[in-house]
């Protein structure tokens, strides 16, 4: 049982000039108004995650800042050490389409995933998916049939409107020292837009 909490905190210093809105008249054409120093949210989430007899794992993650509402992350059921397939989980789950999707946001480079990202690609589903890795973790594959989540909340509807998002990945190269690698992904999904979505 834990919790995340991000908070930001921005502070401006700006010059006078700066402070007007661009067309004006008050200011250089440049100007960007008055910046505010501001305290806000990010992320604030509650979750219930763990294993049990080595083989049936579970996460339920959910979000209590999403736009005043209550909204569910990970929330899934799954098993692992299955034979052929390795893993599988049904529930909430991440679609594995792009590096951005699979990174927890608690080790992200920047504040925030990349703004195309986030416009074409859902980072979870209510689905099925199954995966698993070869090689030392070198090698990984993944495969989800899910429905598109618009809303945020697990909720979708409409007859025949199932998707498949599938994932290869391979270290290629690992330098001696562990400073340089070669990774290489791709990832291939299909949609069935008739729903608008």
């Amino acid at each position: 049982v834990g919790t995340l909490i991000q908070q930001d905190y921005a502070f401006f210093s700006q010059d006078q000039a700066l402070k007007a809105l661009p067309g004006s008249g008050q200011g250089p054409t440049g100007g960007v108004g008055d910046l505010q120093d501001s305290v806000f949210f990010r992320r604030g989430r509650i979750r219930f995650d763990g294993v049990a007899h080595d083989m049936i794992e579970w996460d339920f993650d959910c979000e209590l800042l999403a736009n005043n509402n209550v909204a569910f992350d990970d929330l899934w059921v799954g098993m692992t050490n299955l034979p052929v397939v390795g893993n599988v989980r049904a529930g909430h789950v991440k679609i594995p389409m792009g590096i951005e999707s699979i990174t927890s946001n608690r080790v992200f480079t920047f504040v925030e995933r990349a703004s195309i990202f986030d416009a074409f690609l859902p980072e979870y589903g209510p689905g099925i998916l199954a995966f698993d890795s070869y090689r030392e973790a070198k090698l990984t594959w993944a495969a989800c049939a899910h429905r598109l989540d618009p809303t945020g909340n697990g909720t979708d509807s409409g007859d025949g409107q199932w998707n498949g998002t599938f994932r290869l990945t391979s270290l290629l190269y690992n330098s001696p020292d562990d400073r340089h690698y070669l990774h290489v992904g791709s990832a291939y999904s299909i949609r069935d837009d008739r729903g608008g979505t």
